[in-house]
């Protein structure tokens, strides 16, 4: 079976994860819904969180993303000082590296549909009309069935769009790189002029 929590976007949860203390962490996987195996020695909580991620993806009883979701959501959305902007960028960026991409309320969209094999960055680069037409389309096509797939592909193509303007323009990339910041940077380049609403 796929891996649903790929081992290195696992390796990156443990990372920014094992600064809570145990009690928290047993404590945030439980509420999520997770079911732990018995607590065997482990020599770091680094490496325990590592294992209890690899029990739950390949568990096909347990839903690995929606768990691992609800788990993310305190560090993603009220985070302790100690994990801040540094910890959510590198969540951010390993979600990405999966086709993946963390939603406000504890939700986790995309997946392997959304990992195509040539970067969507480098179809834009080269002008590659018919592939990018090829993403809207993947977008288009789940607008019914899977709406909240429709706006993770959605999303990818606008932070893909966004990010090679950044490089190619050599502009100052945000310290966060999802779509709000990176079309700031852009929009202000670009001399792109909304409503209030739009540029909040």
């Amino acid at each position: 079976m796929e891996a649903r929590i790929p081992e290195k976007l696992r390796i990156t949860v443990a990372s920014v994860l094992k600064t809570y203390r145990l009690l928290a962490l047993e404590t945030m996987f439980v509420e999520a819904g997770a079911q732990l195996p018995s607590s065997g020695y482990v020599s770091s909580k680094e490496l325990k969180l590592r294992e209890w991620l690899q029990v739950i993806d390949a568990d096909p009883e347990q839903d690995a993303l929606g768990i691992l979701g609800k788990i993310l959501q305190e560090p993603m959305e009220n985070p302790p000082d100690y994990i801040a902007e540094n910890g959510q960028r590198r969540l951010n960026e390993a979600l990405a590296a999966c086709g993946l991409s963390y939603q406000q309320g504890g939700k986790i969209f995309g997946g392997p549909l959304f990992m195509p094999s040539k970067s969507l960055a480098d179809f834009i680069r080269a002008a590659d009309l018919p592939a990018i037409n090829a993403e809207f389309d993947r977008a288009y096509a789940k607008l019914t069935s899977d709406p909240p797939g429709a706006a993770t592909a959605a999303c990818t193509i606008l932070e893909a769009t966004c990010k090679t303007i950044i490089a190619e323009d050599q502009l100052e990339r945000p310290e966060k790189l999802s779509l709000q910041p990176l079309w700031v940077v852009v929009q202000r380049h670009l001399g792109i002029v909304l409503g209030p609403a739009a540029t909040r």
